[in-house]
Order: structure tokens, then sequence, then C-alpha cells
């Protein structure tokens, strides 16, 4: 019945979940059906090509319909030629199909994917500064430029960025770093292992060309976020526009929420590597 799964702690009620993390390779938790994989591409032009750079989904909770059914806004950090279509979360009820508490870890979300106008090209992003003369370098080969192509990213079109808790940043010039890293505030050394997941959406660039991401995650109700940092890895070199793909990592600072006020939230962009080089040369950059 609904009120035998309610006192059970592996029972959830939809409506007070503000996000859902879905994980390619991943399978559901599972107690009456059979697991499915958290994420499942069912539909769409780029589904058989570009289903598997798909690594995660995050949906937020955007309130109720007319029929009290929880409506989600699903965002993932894509390849600009492509776009989410569709979106279907899936849970499996606790008592009963029909039961409006739902199992624990239970929920599969079926996408579609398709190409954006510029679908199928496999089009280079905008490049960088020249580099060949500056720095004597022959030009780049064929087999270069299509993996620049696939791995060099201009941020100003991503949407978001999911960060997840115990992942490696990817890495080409500069070490790894972890994709989450909380690195001050007063529930920095209690709270921080518990969480797991944080997006950045991105709210546009500022005067000096620099994306804004407004950031958010599923806490606990006595902590917030304070001040977070983006920063990525330059494809080329410190200053290029164009990021590698998968190096974003995010610093970021957790405070009680009943405790002082905090400044507002600040988002920033940077690459350490250049900030490193920088401090080396006297010299400030903020990026």
């Amino acid at each position: 019945s609904v009120q035998a799964g309610a006192v059970s702690p592996d029972a959830v009620d939809l409506k007070t979940v503000k996000f859902l993390s879905f994980q390619r390779g991943v399978m559901t938790a599972a107690r009456r059906v059979s697991a499915v994989p958290q994420l499942s591409c069912v539909s769409g032009s780029a589904c058989s090509t570009h289903a598997g750079t798909v690594d995660n989904v995050l949906c937020e909770n955007k309130g109720s319909d007319g029929s009290g059914q929880v409506r989600w806004a699903c965002t993932a950090t894509l390849d600009a030629s492509i776009r989410l279509g569709e979106t279907s979360v899936s849970c499996e009820g606790y008592e009963n199909s029909a039961d409006v508490y739902k199992l624990r870890g239970s929920c599969g979300l079926e996408y579609s994917l398709h190409y954006t106008a510029a679908g199928g090209v496999n089009a280079a992003s905008p490049s960088a500064p020249p580099l060949n003369e500056k720095q004597g370098r022959a030009p780049p080969s064929y087999e270069e430029s299509q993996q620049r192509s696939r791995d060099a990213i201009d941020l100003r079109q991503v949407h978001s960025l999911t960060f997840h808790a115990g992942r490696m940043t990817a890495a080409r010039r500069v070490s790894a770093v972890s994709q989450l890293s909380c690195v001050s505030g007063s529930a920095c050394s209690t709270h921080a292992s518990k969480v797991d997941v944080i997006q950045c959406d991105n709210m546009g660039t500022n005067d000096v060309g620099e994306v804004q991401w407004a950031c958010s995650g599923l806490l606990d109700a006595a902590v917030k976020l304070g001040e977070t940092t983006v920063t990525c890895e330059g494809y080329e070199h410190s200053r290029d526009p164009l990021k590698l793909r998968g190096s974003c990592g995010l610093e970021y600072t957790l405070h009680y929420a009943g405790g002082n006020p905090q400044q507002p939230q600040q988002n920033h962009h940077h690459d350490p590597y250049y900030n490193q080089q920088q401090q080396q040369q006297h010299n400030q950059h903020n990026q």
C-alpha cells in the first residue's frame, strides 16, 4: 500500500526530489521488476552514432503537472552537433505500479538524440589563436585536425556541465583533477562527502567573454553552496579559448545554511596551469 511504502527508507516521493542523475553503463535498482539501464537512447537521428558519448544526464524537478506527475527538465554536456530531444523518466512503484512512492535508485531515463543544424558535419570548433608561425610548429596533420575537432570545445556552446564526486577530469597538457573539490567553508569538512552531483548551467558571458555558470546540487537542508569556480584545461595552451572535452572540474565552498550570511555565489572560470605560469612570472591573470 502507499502507507507501507511511505514508511520504508527505500520508498521516495518524487515530488520531494529536486534532481535525478543518470549515468551511462549503470543499471537501476530493482525490487518487483527487472533492472534497466539508467540511460537509454530510444530514437533520433543521432541516437545510433552519438549515444555512446552521452555519459551523464541530470534532470531537475520543475514541479507537477495537472495530473500530479513531476515534470523533469533534463540537460547534458553534449557535442555541439547534437541535442537532447524528448526525455521520459520511469521509476518502479514501491508496492505496485500505481504506487506514488518509488523505489529509491530505480529511475531510468529514455531519451531521443538529434543532430543540430550542423549535425552530421565534422566541422571543427572555432579555432584558437594561430600557433604555427609563432611557435615554429608544423601545420597539424589531418588526423590531428580531426582529433581536435572531436576533443576541443567552446564553452560558450555548452549549455551545462555536470560534476560527479569520486571522478577525475580528462587531461592532455596537465594532470587530471577531481571533478568536485570542496575547498573551504564552515560545512566543507563535515558535509562535502555527501555532495554527489553538482550541475552548472551556462548563463551567458560577461563583458570580457567569459562564461558565467550558475551551479546547484542536491544538498542537505543544513548546508548551501557558496562560491563556485569552474576550471577547464585549454586545448593547445593555457589561453586557448577551446577547452579539452571532459577536463572541467569544479571547486566550491560549502556553508551551513543557518550560519552567518555568505556573500552571493560567484562563478568563475580559469585555467590553473595558466594561473600557475602567470604567478611564476609575477603577473596576475583573471579569467
